[in-house]
């Protein structure tokens, strides 16, 4: 599966009210069309489909019987990523005309740059592009030389450092060679006097140019398009003010039908409380339900709290519902939600049409047809004060290129993966690097920060070609703070391999280890350029990590910042501290329990003689360490027999122990280094008095130089007999 940028659609349809007096009282009806699934094209979404069932046949209702108030019946699609059409949608009716004209200036602008740029290439080519456009032809080709200046860098670095300089020596001097003509010619004003080699390395970026400029600009122009159809939307909507926004959740293996103005996509703040606003609206319900007769299926309203009955209670399965986006935007959303339905075929093959429950279904749709006309025929429906949380994320990704100052290069095509609570929301920048989440909240309804990480994918294995840079991008632009409802952040990446960890789930506390430290192996110090998946979920037992090719890694992880419990480190007898897992030879280290027993014990082994060779001994360390190797090599056995349960059994078994001689040996390694802190200590005044008793000098440079000399011997002896010299 790959990912790739699709358009959608959000369909709707204006029914004007027959009432005069309530023309303008406008009632928005939602429903999504499309199905969510697990395993993309493997869920028919039969009893999915039951929403924008009703949602079809209350259109057919409304055409034969006019309403009384207007209606806004509509579509959505993308219920499977977060609800991107409602919030796509709810963006629509809450975005000022300024910043849609400020858009559409942007979009111009960009068209017209790249279709200049594309003629002047055209020109070139074919030989009568004149000298005076010299400056707006190195911009239109700066693009595609930077990519190429990048490419032919890495290989060199690669070439000096992992290949026989003797043997790729004159690859090595071709490849300088091109490079160093590619850098003058974007220093060049004026291309009319080429040399046959700039010629021949300008062609073939002149044809790459235009192709990512042509592709910018049907991008640029579908991007028009989509932005047409919003104002079209909103010209319609702001013609009208909202009274009620209804969106539709249906099911048909509950046991009732709720009104919901909160869901399970925004963690919302336990203080926000907007009972008031839905007074109206709820009367107006309740006034309906009654009428239905008892055969009916049930109907709750949770617009009001409940205490003996929690809204959570009503909803097994968790969903994300509409009604909560357009409640946070500030308008009166809500949603109809059937009840104690699990929807365990929803998102899987199993959901097709044998499963329905056609009876309840026709029963609950008569029921929620019943509510929205008692929304339409209501005498009154004001509208009550909603506070506005609806927020976007607006930024720009940009790649940091090999002998660049400044990350002037986007990053196109960067999947994004933002998180906010347990939500999670996917989109793609587009091919100039930007990109607009849309329908997060604010710091006033959610506590949690919207948190970005981005990568761009191969598109032949999948692997990670680049992600964020997490020194260089800042804390603050990856876990954006959303302090306002309009938030702006820079992502900057870099080309990276990735390494995966697994079973990161402390044997002993069953903790999730979540404190991570990086170690470049080669200059044991933290990697210049790195990311590492969101690890403090808190809940997950596995962390990609991403450097730079060819960098060796070296590890810690811990539940706490107190001890170290888990340690990799590529070691082994002759190297205690290892050289670290090269990350462009291990794209995942299996067997992690296994490989950080064996990395642990390597290290330990050394310390613990150290200790004992200086008579510092300890049974219980002597103990565990036997049973610790003893388990390691009844895992390695396992292995390679594959004997997998005994394998994990084991393993964990010599990580554990290593843990704990680990702690143990530490803090008997600190205890000797402040042991002889304090016998240095005590050797300060032993040596002034050495000094008086043996030398008794009169001169004060004499005493200092006495006293040194004294200290520096005692010093000296001690080193030679205690271990924390070692």
């Amino acid at each position: 599966m790959r990912w790739t940028e699709a358009t959608a659609e959000n369909i709707f349809a204006l029914f004007p009210g027959t009432d005069p007096d309530l023309r303008d009282e406008l009632l928005i009806i939602e429903a999504f069309y499309d199905s969510s699934s697990f395993i993309p094209g493997h869920a028919p979404g039969a009893d999915e489909a039951l929403s924008i069932a009703g949602l079809l046949e209350l259109a057919d209702d409304l055409a034969v019987n006019p309403p009384q108030r207007p209606f806004l019946l509509i579509a959505t699609s993308g219920h499977g990523q977060s609800l991107a059409g409602m919030r796509e949608t709810i963006w629509t009716a809450n975005v000022r005309s300024k910043d849609l004209r400020a858009m559409e200036k942007q979009l111009k602008a960009d068209a017209g740059e790249r279709e200049k740029f594309i003629d002047l290439l055209e020109q070139y080519r074919q030989g009568s592009a004149d000298d005076a456009g010299g400056l707006m032809l190195q911009k239109a080709i700066d693009h595609a030389l930077k990519l190429q200046v990048d490419d032919l860098s890495t290989e060199l670095m690669r070439l000096r450092m992992y290949e026989d300089k003797d043997s790729s020596s004159v690859t090595i001097k071709k490849l300088a060679g091109q490079r160093f003509i590619l850098r003058r010619l974007g220093w060049k004003t004026s291309f009319a006097d080429l040399t046959a080699e700039e010629k021949q390395l300008l062609d073939p970026l002149v044809s790459r140019s235009i192709t990512e400029h042509q592709a910018v600009l049907n991008e640029v122009r579908s991007q028009q398009v989509i932005l047409k159809s919003v104002k079209r939307l909103r010209s319609l909507i702001v013609e009208y003010e909202p009274r009620a926004v209804v969106s539709l959740h249906l099911s048909s293996h509950g046991t009732g039908l709720g009104a919901f103005h909160q869901g399970f996509l925004y963690p919302l703040r336990p203080t926000i409380n907007r009972t008031a606003a839905f007074r109206d609206i709820e009367q107006a319900l309740q006034d309906s339900a009654e009428l239905l007769p008892a055969t009916a299926p049930a109907f709750i309203s949770t617009l009001r709290p409940n205490r003996l009955q929690p809204w959570e209670d009503l909803l097994p399965d968790r969903p994300a519902l509409g009604g909560e986006v357009s409640s946070l935007a500030g308008l009166p959303g809500l949603t109809l939600a059937t009840t104690s339905d699990i929807r365990q075929h929803w998102s899987t093959p199993f959901d097709t049409l044998d499963r329905i429950d056609w009876n309840y279904a026709a029963r609950q749709w008569r029921l929620a047809r019943q509510l929205i006309s008692g929304l339409d025929q209501a005498a009154t429906l004001e509208k009550g004060y909603i506070r506005n949380g609806f927020s976007t994320v607006e930024g720009n990704s940009s790649l940091l290129l090999h002998g660049e100052l400044f990350p002037e290069h986007p990053a196109p095509n960067t999947v994004i993966l933002a998180f906010q609570g347990l939500s999670r929301y996917h989109f793609m920048t587009d091919r100039q690097g930007r990109f607009l989440l849309k329908g997060v909240a604010d710091k006033k309804h959610v506590l949690d920060k919207v948190i970005l990480e981005g990568y761009l994918f191969s598109e032949q294995d999948g692997s990670v070609i680049w992600a964020i840079d997490k020194r260089l991008t800042g804390k603050s632009s990856y876990r954006v703070k959303m302090q306002r409802n309009e938030m702006k952040t820079d992502l900057i990446m870099f080309q990276c391999r990735q390494t995966t960890i697994f079973n990161l789930l402390e044997p002993r506390s069953f903790r999730y280890m979540t404190k991570l430290e990086l170690i470049d192996g080669r200059r044991e110090a933290p990697p210049v350029r790195y990311w590492y998946s969101r690890i403090d979920t808190r809940t997950s037992t596995l962390a990609s990590i991403y450097l730079e090719p060819d960098t060796p890694l070296k590890l810690t992880l811990s539940d706490s910042v107190l001890h170290k419990k888990m340690i990799m480190t590529n070691g082994d007898s002759d190297d205690p501290m290892g050289k670290g897992y090269n990350i462009s030879r291990h794209p995942s280290l299996y067997h992690t329990t296994y490989l950080t027993a064996r990395d642990m014990w390597a290290l330990l082994g050394p310390r613990i003689s150290n200790l004992e060779e200086h008579g510092i001994q300890n049974d219980r360390i002597q103990t565990l360490r036997l049973q610790g190797e003893q388990a390691l090599q009844l895992a390695e056995k396992a292995l390679k027999d594959q004997h997998y349960s005994l394998f994990f059994e084991e393993s964990n078994k010599a990580w554990a122990l290593a843990s704990r001689v680990y702690d143990h040996v530490e803090k008997t390694q600190k205890d000797v280094l402040f042991g002889v802190l304090f016998y240095i200590a005590l050797f300060v005044p032993f040596a002034f008095c050495l000094e008086r008793l043996f030398f008794g000098f009169v001169s004060i440079y004499k005493r200092i130089a006495g006293f040194t000399v004294i200290l520096l011997f005692l010093i000296l002896i001690i080193a030679q007999v205690h271990p924390a010299f070692e």
